[in-house]
């Protein structure tokens, strides 16, 4: 087992800018090797058990009597590219503001060490955008001291006056995802999720709106027909991993 790594970089430039503010724009890289997954050592070759029916898939496995051996591997590895961007107002005068956003990209074959790569024998399909990833992240939070009654004496200074309002806003992309099977399409004796093969864009007819639950309203987050049952006995040679993104998120903290 070699140890899982990671080598960081980054380079920015930080200056004062007009109202207070300090900007911050800075490139942040990534590379991760030996990040740990799972693979069947004893996954048959694509199509055994369609040539061999009524057979007991145990019996054609490599290791035979016995079923999926799932060996923990460190043989994944990453890369991560972003650009992070803030600008800061300290509190001041009864104000503070700032506001941060990232554009990154994270590409990976093991994006945690639990997953289990489909085909063990090759693992080039396995290659695609992080299951975390996240293009885009905005975040900007605020407080105010509210000016009214802030000196008034008596009841009224104290009931009315010394109030803020704060709060926090989060704007996210969504997180990947891609189109697989949990049938064994590939006649390995596995069923470790068989991509789908793509076949045309997925948001070419797409809308991205919500369905209203009738059979008329044709509403779709991506174009179904852009993915088709690979053939059987085989893996699909053009199943992206995770080229579909969830919708994103908005929160609202105040």
């Amino acid at each position: 087992f070699k140890h899982p790594t990671s080598y960081m970089w980054s380079a920015g430039v930080q200056r004062e800018i007009p109202l207070g503010f300090v900007l911050d724009v800075t490139y942040v890289g990534r590379r991760g090797a030996y990040l740990q997954r799972e693979r069947d050592i004893n996954q048959l070759l694509p199509g055994t058990t369609l040539a061999n029916p009524g057979v007991n898939s145990a019996a054609l496995r490599p290791f035979k009597g016995f079923g999926v051996i799932r060996l923990s591997e460190n043989a994944g590895y990453s890369k991560y590219n972003s650009l992070q961007v803030s600008a800061e107002r300290r509190y001041k005068n009864g104000f503070k503001f700032s506001l941060a956003y990232t554009l990154g990209h994270s590409e990976d074959n093991a994006s945690d060490k639990r997953t289990v790569m489909y085909n063990a024998y090759d693992d080039s399909g396995f290659w695609g955008n992080s299951s975390f990833d996240r293009r885009h992240v905005f975040v900007f939070s605020y407080i105010y001291d509210l000016p009214f009654y802030k000196t008034q004496e008596g009841v009224t200074g104290k009931v009315l006056g010394g109030w803020q309002i704060t709060g926090s806003t989060f704007m996210r992309s969504g997180t990947p995802l891609w189109v697989t099977e949990g049938n064994d399409i590939a006649g390995t004796g596995d069923t470790f999720g068989n991509p789908w093969t793509l076949v045309s864009d997925p948001k070419a007819n797409a809308n991205e709106q919500f369905s209203n639950g009738t059979a008329v309203d044709q509403n779709y987050w991506f174009d179904p027909k852009a993915y088709v049952r690979p053939a059987a006995g085989t893996f699909t040679t053009n199943g992206p991993r995770n080229n579909i993104y969830n919708p994103g998120q908005y929160q609202w903290d105040i």
